[in-house]
């Protein structure tokens, strides 16, 4: 909301689309690790089925509920929300859009209209559908079942019955009329979709239809060995002259030609069926089904490829490989920040389900994240602190020193960078270095604090103490190692050091000098990444396994959870009530989400069925005017009306002041005031923010306009609401 002084009110809202819960503890419970769910920031690596767009918007669905969305016509893509029906992953092998919502079949229904999550239809589809089309104002689902699914929006479902005997691959609609095909050459044909006949089948030709068309006037039914049919009104069908022995599927009209996806690698083109032309995708991948979207191609795959063309002959690949390894993640400042190592990107999101990109740098990164202080910090391959307060928006500063970095850790007060040659260098802000000489020719591998000492490890058995950073002592461990000599990871714990080895058992010791192994149930184990946590304890993970050392048990007795991902996880952190997990492969896990903040009340004031664009921040399905994120703020009913929203205006001597309630500890909204002299540029600057203490959950806030802008006598003040992101 906006609003003038003394003047008029002008509405105003200013909303993002994400939505973080109340800070809780950083604690990882192991119950959290039956509910994990991919929440890769990056497309899927699942093998992608079928393809729709409408407009811009475009939406790709595949196995293990792997599905992914672009909001450009098929240039940028991102991930979203695993299809899941309870906690099992179900496949998507058909979408199709009527414009507002994308709806996808398999093994059940499932509707999207925000482009990030999924409802799962409450009706039955009757059986396993491959494919779903749009026409005659309902959604209709084909598969290999004795009847064809009906539905107007995608969730409630009806059933028509098919002549005996049919299986469907596919389902096309033009013209006002239905194309059904499948198994045994056999085509059915419906003008609604409900009443069904057969109008071709195997005769001279067995097989199996796997793709029916409708593109330029014309359907086209394809399939195995060549296959190939087309028809003007679906009822009389025509055999082409064509030579093909390769498997075809659906088919497009684009650029004046038809294109009839061939093999995993190619297309059949020709513009009279007369003459075909083979055309290979080329690169790293190719398309197993085709959409137009707009003005384009847009062609995905397995592995999750994703490709768009503006001719139809030459293919533009729209995702990176997958070679991403996510390879630490932390949470800090009501966020998680996760960095991609390789390609140099960092990640931030707060409720673990959808992640924005924060930062890119070119030549990569050294280290893990590190976080204290209030900050956090990254080296990059330049030998700079690449470094943030919140996560968000992220500076460079030089390390100005002569150390090649290897890692990166967050102890004592201090950033600790240490590196090969035995160095290591500080920083209390991460912007001013100073280097440190140990003496050692080390490789070092890591760096911790407790009780007054430093311990520095790394190859060759080395293992260095320093009570201030300046004077190093190199210390034997008395420790026999394994052959790769080299001791990985140092963390603390209940007063402890735990040492880790490459492959082999940790060690502990009270003062980083004198060293034992623990001894314990079969501890031999290849650490790829370590870490603490109030629940978990001491923790390594390992070969698809979390090995933790529970703060109540004693340490010869440590505790295994096994993780449902093929990947190993790098790093794992919680906070906000979940726990995330990151690894190779573009691995992103997190456990489910408990409703709360602005998702929770959502739920709770519409109902968990209610469509999506009813619960959005933006909406306002009673009509009066206050959107739900003001109605959430304010603690007002989203489904009455709602009328004179208190602000108070006052003119003091400082400059003029507004005051208003809203609720107390919304760790999800951002309050944000702005003054404007022409309502088209807005300012912060020069505004004062207050707060009162809250007095039975109501918070009252005042702001006022300082300075000269404070005097002027036309001066406008708005209040703006934000989720969080």
């Amino acid at each position: 909301m906006a609003l003038s002084l003394g003047v008029k009110t002008i509405p105003h809202l200013s909303l993002s689309c994400l939505v973080a819960l109340a800070t809780l503890a950083n604690a990882i419970t192991p119950e959290q690790f039956a509910s994990l769910q991919t929440r890769s920031p990056q497309p899927t690596a699942a093998s992608l089925e079928a393809v729709a767009g409408h407009g811009s918007k475009v939406v790709a669905v595949g196995t293990r509920g792997g599905a992914v969305r672009s909001l450009d016509g098929g240039t940028t893509w991102s991930a979203m929300e695993d299809f899941r029906v309870g906690d099992n992953r179900r496949d998507l092998y058909g979408v199709a859009t009527d414009g507002t919502r994308f709806v996808a079949v398999g093994t059940n229904g499932a509707v999207t209209t925000d482009f990030e999550s999924w409802q799962v239809s409450p009706d039955s589809l009757g059986g396993f559908r491959l494919d779903v089309v749009y026409g005659d104002g309902k959604f209709v689902a084909a598969g290999r079942s004795a009847t064809i699914a009906l539905s107007p929006d995608g969730m409630e479902w009806t059933l028509a019955d098919l002549p005996e005997g049919t299986s469907l691959e596919s389902i096309a609609y033009g013209d006002g009329i239905f194309v059904g095909a499948g198994t045994n050459a056999r085509i059915v044909r419906s003008t609604n979709a409900t009443d069904w006949e057969v109008v071709k089948e195997d005769d001279e030709t067995a097989g199996r239809f796997r793709g029916v068309s409708y593109a330029n006037g014309l359907f086209i039914a394809a399939g195995d060995d060549g296959l190939l049919y087309t028809s003007p009104d679906g009822l009389a069908w025509a055999k082409p002259a064509h030579e093909s022995t390769t498997n075809l599927s659906k088919t497009v009209y684009f650029n004046g030609q038809y294109i009839i996806k061939d093999t995993l690698s190619s297309t059949q083109l020709t513009t009279d069926f007369l003459t075909f032309e083979r055309n290979r995708f080329g690169g790293t991948g190719s398309a197993s089904v085709i959409a137009i979207v707009g003005d384009r191609l847009v062609g995905v795959g397995s592995g999750g490829y994703l490709a768009t063309s503006e001719d139809g002959v030459t293919w533009t690949e729209r995702r990176e490989l997958l070679g991403e390894s996510f390879d630490s993640v932390v949470f800090a400042q009501n966020r998680f920040v996760m960095s991609d190592v390789g390609a140099g990107r960092l990640f931030t999101i707060t409720n673990g389900a959808v992640w924005t990109q924060r930062y890119q740098s070119d030549s990569g990164f050294r280290t893990e994240i590190a976080e204290g202080g209030g900050q956090f910090c990254i080296i990059n391959g330049d030998r700079e602190c690449v470094r943030s307060v919140d996560g968000r928006t992220w500076q460079t500063h030089p390390l100005e020193i002569n150390l090649v970095v290897d890692g990166l850790r967050y102890a004592n007060g201090r950033f600790l960078v240490i590196g090969r040659s035995g160095r290591i260098a500080s920083s209390v802000d991460g912007i001013t270095w100073t280097d440190h000489e140990t003496g050692s020719e080390a490789f070092l591998s890591d760096i911790n604090y407790h009780n007054g000492i430093y311990v520095a490890v790394g190859s060759e058995d080395t293992l260095l103490t320093s009570p201030d950073l300046v004077t190093w002592t190199e210390r034997t461990s008395g420790l026999e190692t394994t052959d790769r000599k080299s001791f990985s990871r140092i963390e603390v714990a209940r007063d402890q050091f735990y040492l880790f080895q490459s492959l082999g058992v940790p060690a502990v010791s009270s003062d980083g000098i004198n060293w034992s192994f623990i001894e314990g149930n079969n501890l031999r184990f290849f650490a790829t990444a370590t870490g603490v946590d109030e629940d978990l304890g001491v923790y390594t993970l390992a070969s698809g396994q979390v090995i933790y050392n529970a703060p109540e048990n004693d340490l010869g007795d440590w505790d295994r959870l096994n993780v449902p991902v093929a990947s190993n996880f790098l790093a794992l952190a919680g906070g906000n009530g979940i726990a995330v997990g990151v690894g190779r492969s573009g691995l992103v896990m997190s456990s489910a989400l408990e409703a709360g903040g602005y998702v929770g009340w959502a739920t709770e004031q519409f109902g968990a069925m209610a469509e999506a664009g009813v619960k959005a921040a933006i909406a306002d399905p009673d009509g009066d005017g206050v959107r739900n994120l003001e109605e959430y703020v304010r603690g007002t009913d989203p489904n009455a009306v709602t009328s004179g929203l208190p602000i108070t205006q006052t003119a003091t001597s400082f400059g003029p002041e507004v005051t208003w309630t809203q609720g107390a500890e919304l760790n999800d909204v951002q309050t944000t005031v702005e003054h404007s002299a022409d309502l088209q540029m807005w300012t912060t600057e020069g505004i004062s923010l207050n707060d009162r203490d809250p007095v039975d959950g109501v918070q009252t806030f005042s702001a006022r306009i300082t300075g000269e802008a404070g005097l002027e006598k036309q001066r406008y003040i708005r209040i703006r609401w934000s989720l969080v992101q």
